[in-house]
């Protein structure tokens, strides 16, 4: 699928990566957050409202906050403009923000050495995609999110010590795909990690799956996998267009 044209279709997709992230059990009572820029108005996005849980979101009920933090429709939760306005502002990858606390990329990030390792297949292809923030102040607020959107650059994952995981991307779709697929290669690397030391991945194998990860087909293969959720939801909670 192709990244949504207008606003209608914008507020559609980001209703149904809410219901999605529920069915993978990425929520967490009504905390939690995804935007998306306005198609063709880069100075403001589309966010979940304050006080709904992910499942209820439909695509009427999303807010609109400007990027810098001036909230225009809606009632959106402080948290929420305080993480992703300065993120879609300072970092120019960030058409669209996921951010969650899912059990198992949480917990790795709440583990003394911050590291999602390349033990899995799984984790290869966010080679150089990942950063870490050390640091954790409580709640955020617009500062922390101007101090995380540097933290994170052009990169497109920031692990968030003791606190969560944020994926930043062009594409709803894509960026979808990734969260899943960071929660299951954190999955693999936590339960490895109590059945001993896992067998290291020659730097040579890395480097070349990293290439075999890149480009066009990872692009098609996120919109395939996207693609695929949507249909399935759509047969089972149409609602969530309304």
């Amino acid at each position: 699928m192709n990244p949504p044209e207008n606003e209608r279709e914008a507020r559609i997709e980001l209703a149904a990566a809410f219901r999605i992230a529920v069915q993978f059990d990425f929520h967490e009572g009504i905390s939690n957050h995804f935007s998306m820029l306005i198609p063709g108005a880069n100075d403001r996005f589309l966010i979940n409202p304050f006080g709904l849980h992910f499942s209820e979101v439909t695509a009427s009920s999303l807010a609109v906050v400007g990027v810098d933090g001036t909230p225009i429709s809606g009632t959106a939760p402080d948290t929420g403009i305080g993480i992703h306005a300065p993120i879609h502002r300072l970092c120019p990858q960030a058409t669209v923000v996921l951010h969650t606390h899912q059990p198992w990329t949480t917990a790795l990030a709440m583990q003394e050495e911050l590291h999602l390792a390349p033990i899995s297949q799984t984790s290869l292809q966010f080679t150089d995609r990942v950063v870490y923030d050390e640091r954790y102040e409580g709640l955020a607020d617009l500062d922390e999110g101007e101090r995380l959107a540097k933290v994170l650059g052009e990169h497109d994952v920031l692990f968030l010590r003791h606190h969560g995981i944020l994926v930043a991307g062009r594409e709803l779709g894509a960026a979808i795909d990734d969260l899943y697929m960071l929660e299951k290669a954190a999955q693999l690397q936590v339960l490895a990690s109590g059945l001993g030391p896992p067998t290291p991945i020659g730097q040579e194998t890395i480097d070349r799956t990293r290439g075999q990860f890149t480009g066009q087909g990872m692009l098609d293969w996120g919109r395939m996998h996207w693609a695929a959720l949507l249909r399935m939801l759509e047969n089972t909670q149409p609602d969530f267009k309304d």
